[in-house]
């Protein structure tokens, strides 16, 4: 028995051992010449290229009196930063189309309590409550279009429901996107209603519509959270989480 016991401690520390130096070697060997690129932003994130590798999307805080993310695109030849949503509510998962010409990104700034509940945010913090993170799936997210020449801003979701996580096809012609909108559209049994207040994002199904926000298709059904959807270099596959 203490010959298993010992021998179970050896072998944990020596997997312990090769993970963290395996872990170390890793990183050096797959990241090399790391840049930071934002440095006027309260917090940064989730960013994605353009296709073309000189553009760079991404959501930051550091909108004046707006304590939640909002969109900016970085031009990596330049470096331009240019803000892309509107600076009112919360805003994620931009994305560019493969023309360069537009920016795909979900934003709450219709809902008329964004205001309040900036402000709202910031009493929080101000408070000194620590709070567990967790992303917050509002149902106001709705998923729109902007025109990087013109400025011109198309809505492509109007469904009460968290509408995010969107992403173009290759050819551009299709959006992949998440959705908890069928929970807000039939009516739900008792048990139902609770895990919706408690965790909406249980019933987030994956969903297909062309560019311009027509023929929305639903994909997935089962219940649990499917999202972070992306199409492959073909168009012809899918991959999520």
């Amino acid at each position: 028995m203490h010959i298993r016991k010992y021998s179970s401690i050896f072998y944990t520390l020596l997997l312990v051992f090769f993970l963290e130096k395996s872990s170390g070697e890793g990183s050096g060997r797959l990241l090399s010449e790391v840049r930071q690129l934002t440095f006027d932003s309260i917090r940064a994130g989730e960013g994605y290229f353009s296709s073309d590798g000189n553009l760079l999307v991404y959501q930051c805080e550091k909108v004046p009196k707006n304590p939640f993310y909002q969109i900016f695109v970085l031009n990596l030849l330049t470096g331009e930063d240019k803000q892309i949503s509107s600076g009112i509510g919360k805003t994620t998962c931009a994305w560019i189309h493969p023309s360069g010409k537009s920016v795909l990104y979900s934003s709450t700034h219709l809902d008329p309590n964004s205001l309040d509940l900036q402000s709202f945010e910031y009493d929080q913090r101000a408070s000194g409550k620590s709070r567990k993170y967790s992303w917050d799936y509002d149902e106001n997210y709705d998923i729109f279009s902007k025109s990087l020449d013109t400025g011109q801003l198309s809505r492509l979701t109007k469904h009460k429901g968290y509408d995010a996580e969107a992403s173009y096809s290759p050819q551009g012609d299709k959006i992949l996107f998440s959705s908890n909108r069928e929970a807000y559209s039939k009516p739900l049994s008792e048990k139902h209603k609770l895990i919706l207040q408690r965790d909406p994002a249980v019933f987030n199904d994956l969903y297909i519509m062309e560019s311009n926000g027509s023929n929305p298709r639903r994909l997935t059904s089962a219940l649990g959270y499917d999202g972070g959807p992306f199409f492959n270099s073909k168009g012809d596959m899918i991959c999520w989480r």
